[in-house]
């Protein structure tokens, strides 16, 4: 629009074969937030992060969502995140390290907590 200015809040150096994507229901309901997701190192990962460009924790820019939930989880493995569930709220789904379907959860970015789901969304 005319007259706003351009706010950059993702930057990522990277090879042409890694993509970067902006995927379905990337926003959060409020706009506050967005989710990308990207290859890095032959490895999916999400990131969430404002839209303002405020750093998300008073730490860092940005939270990965499959590191934190490796820490947490280790028995599981993100497949894939398919969006906002509310303001504060991601659905991620997992495998077993066996590579059988696991469970979907809850990323809770308000405390950064992951809850586990009795249903899998897909």
């Amino acid at each position: 629009e005319e007259g706003k200015t351009l706010l950059k809040i993702f930057e990522k150096s990277s090879s042409p074969e890694n993509i970067i994507s902006i995927p379905d229901n990337t926003f959060s309901p409020d706009n506050k937030y967005v989710f990308l997701k990207y290859r890095d190192d032959d490895k999916t990962r999400y990131t969430v992060m404002r839209t303002d460009g405020e750093d998300i924790r008073k730490e860092s820019h940005d939270v990965e969502i499959e590191n934190l939930f490796g820490q947490k989880h280790p028995d599981y493995v993100v497949t894939d995140v398919t969006g906002w569930g509310s303001y504060s709220l991601i659905v991620v789904n997992t495998d077993t390290l066996e590579g059988k379907i696991g469970p979907s959860w809850w990323f809770d970015l308000s405390n950064l907590s992951f809850i586990r789901l009795s249903t899998r969304f897909n």
